[in-house]
């Protein structure tokens, strides 16, 4: 993995630049390729879900800071599953609810998404406690923080293989999300809680031996998969040798940058690479994946 810091170290080296001006423009740079990238797929890393439960008459619900896009919303009423489809426009939402003045229902139909803000169901759910899912895409921030190792860190397996204890740290909420690496160990574990400025707790079981005052990162990692962390650097150095009308500087990075694109899409583009059995002839509808011939 290659946190916001070393990011930024690789960048100066690559352009041979290491002034105040260009480390700047290197941070922004980093975190336009960075957007880039998580804007050029619909990847499947980025999706994830929250949940929320219906209010007996309430029809509009918040959604979180982190939305980015709705996949799909659907609400389980006992055992069942309701999928739902969306309305996207104001006028066919307005002529549903105006049919159906003053309608409520456990059985969900409709969502739509007001103004990035909330969701709204239809029928109004007649029902308290009804589990609404929401399947979306995350949105990311910006990468900002520089690598946090001030004092030194501990971990006895015995006790525990996911508490990680430190000696005079501040240790921080927001550290939360971001990874943690001993520096005698090749590996980053992501942080899953912290209880207080010396404790947090890893997302998963430590796998190295056992530490006492050993130094450590945390860090801030982009949102991609670490095998492309690489992707975000060449592609900032291309903007920057491109920038110094560098082309043959800016076509080596830049190509590289192209050929990694072309392999993630590949290696995560999609959900799985496997098989998959199509259920679709059972419902009556076709198979995306491989539609039936058209006769000619």
């Amino acid at each position: 993995m290659i946190s916001f810091t070393t990011l930024g170290t690789i960048y100066a080296d690559e352009t041979q630049d290491a002034s105040t001006a260009n480390v700047t423009r290197g941070n922004r740079y980093l975190n336009m390729v960075h957007r880039n990238i998580l804007s050029y797929w619909n990847w499947p890393f980025l999706e994830t879900t929250s949940t929320a439960y219906t209010v007996s008459g309430q029809q509009s619900y918040t959604l979180g800071y982190n939305f980015r896009r709705i996949k799909s919303v659907c609400v389980t009423v006992s055992d069942i599953i309701y999928t739902t489809k969306e309305v996207a426009d104001w006028e066919t939402w307005n002529y549903i609810n105006q049919e159906g003045l003053n309608s409520a229902s456990d059985t969900p139909l409709f969502y739509f998404i007001n103004d990035d803000t909330e969701i709204q169901l239809y029928p109004v759910p007649a029902t308290a406690g009804n589990t609404i899912t929401v399947v979306f895409e995350k949105a990311i921030k910006d990468l900002s923080v520089d690598d946090y190792t001030t004092s030194t860190a501990s971990i006895t397996t015995a006790t525990s293989k996911y508490i990680v204890t430190g000696a005079s740290s501040v240790w921080t909420a927001a550290m939360v999300g971001r990874y943690f690496k001993f520096d005698s160990d090749d590996w980053w574990y992501e942080i899953a809680t912290r209880t207080s400025n010396t404790a947090i707790t890893l997302k998963r079981a430590y796998g190295g031996s056992d530490q006492s005052g050993d130094t450590y990162i945390i860090g801030e990692m982009p949102a991609i998969p670490e095998d492309y962390h690489d992707l975000i650097w060449l592609g900032a150095v291309g903007r920057y040798w491109t920038l110094k009308r560098e082309d043959t500087h800016a076509a080596f990075y830049l190509r590289q940058f192209k050929d990694g694109m072309e392999k993630m899409k590949q290696r995560y583009g999609y959900k799985s690479t496997g098989q998959y059995i199509s259920s679709y002839a059972m419902i009556g509808i076709n198979d995306p994946n491989n539609p039936s011939p058209v006769a000619t």
